[in-house]
């Protein structure tokens, strides 16, 4: 990808100011970090205490992995060894992405174990929305790699450090904690007005959590990073320098804030996702011939295309291990269930920005593709090696056509 794709691997532009600006804020500013926030916007310590300053603010978490970095090299430029940080991260959450294929398609006693595994993570890492994330991530990187991390630890019984792993994840990415902890909740509603059985609970939640008291801690873990989060806005927004969080409106992100949105184009305009680009960065080769442009553009509605139909049957996966796995159910249906509601409310925002919230599709996709040719798999041949003997052009296609949508990705990223 670094040599042969357009934006190679590097940060974009706008990403390495933002970090720069944000390890700035945190060594410099310290009048943000007391309220656990920064800005990816340079701060003009003259202008505090003036008149209230508007600052777009961000949870100084999601950057204090940049610092012993800082502290070791002190002389380096944080762009030229922190993206190396970020590979490293996204790489370990393929291994946990690997690792949690291997549980939830029922693998770990099988012999096949490692080239389930395998597969997951070369599914994960050449994945568009996870390239995307490799050019600028966002908070969404650390919030997943924390959530499966909870997972796995759930699995294992560590319930306590679970539990800590899923709040250090809401910490960095405040929505998705509260969308799951909205699912948890609306079971329970259901439960006590015996709308649903309290299996379903069960079945939903950590197996070793819904069993006793700790059910109740692990809803209030879900929840207390957004309160945490409204409570540091508010304090800057009242502290002696007014600092004011500039972020655009839920209404604006929602796209129903006023008629003028022209950035809001209904739920199919957030499905854009399913092909890991656009199909509007097929339309701009106005440097070529026509005779050139036409190749390319068709070629480039066909890599998107393609990528969405296998998207689709990613989701098919998805759903079929959620009905068919119990024991699969709780880790799979509430993260699910969250994707589908912040793509679904979120439109405008989802249609603006491919990126970000789609890194968690780059998990549900690894586990749907896995599942999918595992079905295939036991129907052409009983034996694991020879359905994967059987299945391994279907399997390079795909990682082919993911590549290849990768390096459509736009100049932003």
């Amino acid at each position: 990808m670094d040599a042969n794709s357009s934006l190679g691997i590097e940060w974009r532009p706008f990403h390495e100011d933002r970090v720069i600006n944000a390890v700035q804020n945190i060594f410099n500013n310290n009048y943000l970090l007391k309220f656990g926030l920064t800005s990816w916007e340079k701060i003009d310590i003259n202008s505090l205490g003036e008149t209230q300053l508007y600052l777009y603010l961000v949870p100084a978490i999601t950057y204090l992995h940049y610092i012993p970095l800082i502290k070791i090299l002190p002389n380096m430029e944080i762009v030229q060894y922190g993206p190396f940080l970020d590979y490293l991260f996204i790489s370990s959450v393929g291994i946990l992405v690997a690792e949690l294929a291997i549980f939830i398609l029922g693998k770990e006693k099988s012999n096949s174990n490692i080239i389930i595994s395998s597969e997951a993570f070369i599914l994960f890492i050449t994945a568009p929305w996870t390239y995307r994330m490799m050019l600028a991530p966002w908070s969404d990187v650390p919030y997943l790699g924390f959530m499966l991390t909870a997972l796995l630890l759930f699995r294992y019984k560590k319930n306590k450090l679970g539990l800590i792993s899923i709040l250090i994840a809401g910490l960095c990415n405040f929505i998705w904690s509260f969308f799951i902890f909205s699912f948890n909740i609306i079971i329970y509603i259901f439960v006590k007005l015996n709308i649903s059985s309290k299996q379903r609970l069960n079945e939903v939640m950590p197996p070793y959590l819904s069993k006793n008291n700790e059910g109740i801690y692990y809803k209030l873990v879900l929840l207390l990073p957004t309160l945490i989060y409204f409570t540091q806005l508010n304090l800057a927004k009242y502290s002696t320098f007014g600092i004011i969080h500039n972020g655009s409106s839920s209404l604006f992100r929602i796209g129903i804030d006023s008629y003028q949105n022209i950035h809001h184009g209904g739920f199919l305009s957030s499905l854009q996702f399913l092909g890991g680009n656009r199909l509007s960065v097929c339309l701009s080769n106005q440097d070529l011939s026509i005779l050139m442009r036409n190749i390319a553009s068709f070629n480039c509605i066909m890599s998107i295309s393609g990528l969405t139909i296998i998207s689709l049957f990613s989701i098919v996966g998805i759903f079929i291990l959620i009905k068919s796995d119990i024991n699969s159910r709780w880790l799979l249906l509430p993260i699910s269930w969250s994707f589908i509601l912040y793509i679904m409310l979120f439109q405008q925002g989802s249609a603006v920005h491919l990126q970000g919230y789609s890194f968690v599709f780059s998990f549900l996709f690894t586990i749907g593709i896995l599942k999918c040719l595992d079905i295939i798999s036991k129907k052409l041949a009983k034996k694991d090696s020879l359905g994967f003997i059987f299945l391994l052009p279907i399997f390079i296609g795909i990682i082919l056509t993911s590549i290849r949508v990768s390096f459509l990705t736009g100049i932003n990223g």
